[in-house]
């Protein structure tokens, strides 16, 4: 039982983390400061999951899913996380692979959500 309350803990944890990326991103957004977080942010991701920005934008579609399908922590809502991270970059491979994650959520969830069908809606009408 320990070992279950440590991964619930560690989920958590990375939960708040990616919510904590994602806010910076959207206040470096309004502050037309978003490129110089980025780098900052690919450090980030990489000391807590092992990966980075880069790493997800070299992926295949495919490849993107079984590779994030494989991250312990990364729980549907925290996949979700990174998915509004994706979409907030404004890079048209990124588009793609968060409304392909978006979707794969849609799929792997029971649960309908609204929001999350507001969220592929606006990136099916994004230019790119």
């Amino acid at each position: 039982m320990p070992k279950e309350d440590y991964l619930a803990k560690q989920i958590s944890q990375l939960g708040f983390f990616l919510k904590k990326v994602l806010e910076k991103l959207m206040k470096q957004k309004s502050d037309s400061g978003l490129s110089s977080s980025v780098s900052e942010i690919n450090l980030k991701l990489q000391e807590e999951l092992g990966f980075d920005l880069n790493s997800v934008e070299n992926l295949s579609e495919t490849e993107m899913i079984a590779f994030l399908d494989s991250q312990p922590l990364l729980n549907p809502e925290n996949l979700e996380t990174l998915a509004d991270i994706l979409s907030v970059l404004d890079k048209a491979d990124f588009t793609k692979k968060a409304l392909l994650l978006y979707n794969h959520i849609n799929v792997k969830t029971a649960t309908f959500s609204f929001e999350r069908n507001a969220k592929i809606e606006r990136l099916k009408q994004k230019p790119g």
